[in-house]
């Protein structure tokens, strides 16, 4: 090979990272939650929130609830069933945390991880497969082969970022961030 760009070893290795980054899971935010704490911010957002989304609660023992909207009582979680609308309750030491799917969340730290993980793994990349300025006189001139080091690193950082943001904001919609409100019965 007389220049240019080469295939070398970080690019596959580029490619593993910035695929397990995305896959890695979705976001989890997390709030504690006090039953009867009415002015804590997260009880308020949870109340907000609960009247709005669809979400799941969570127990200890059984397998977790859906509920079409939810409130958080002093002494019992309360919600409504998706299917026909009935009113349930369990008490509050039997649920371990309420959880909603927040899909603009999600892009957020979709494209935000994307963004990071592309022009981190880009970098690599371009140094990696550097081979120095194309000397065949018969060459195309692209600036592929005819550019220094730095530019081909910040070249591919860039379009590796662009191709990363896009695949982060298009998974972080798909799959969404949880919003976790964990229920803090007895902090002692």
């Amino acid at each position: 090979m007389t220049g240019g760009r080469r295939p070398g070893p970080g690019r596959p290795a580029a490619w593993g990272l910035l695929i397990g980054v995305f896959f890695s899971g979705a976001c989890t935010h997390a709030s504690d939650v006090r039953p009867g704490d009415r002015s804590s911010p997260a009880v308020i957002q949870l109340e907000e929130r609960g009247r709005e989304s669809r979400g799941t609660i969570v127990r200890y023992d059984l397998d977790p609830i859906p509920f079409q909207s939810v409130e958080l009582d002093t002494a019992a979680v309360v919600w409504v069933a998706p299917e026909g609308g009935a009113i349930r309750e369990i008490p509050v030491d039997q649920a371990r945390y309420i959880q909603f799917v927040d899909r603009g969340r999600g892009a957020v730290d979709g494209v935000t991880a994307g963004i990071i993980a592309g022009l981190g793994a880009g970098a690599v990349v371009g140094f990696l497969t550097y081979d120095g300025p194309q000397t065949d006189p018969l060459a195309l001139n692209t600036c592929l082969d005819n550019c220094s080091r730095t530019e081909l690193v910040v070249g591919t950082a860039l379009t590796w970022g662009v191709v990363g943001g896009l695949t982060g904001v298009t998974i972080g919609t798909i799959i969404g961030a949880r919003v976790r409100y964990h229920i803090v019965v007895n902090p002692f």
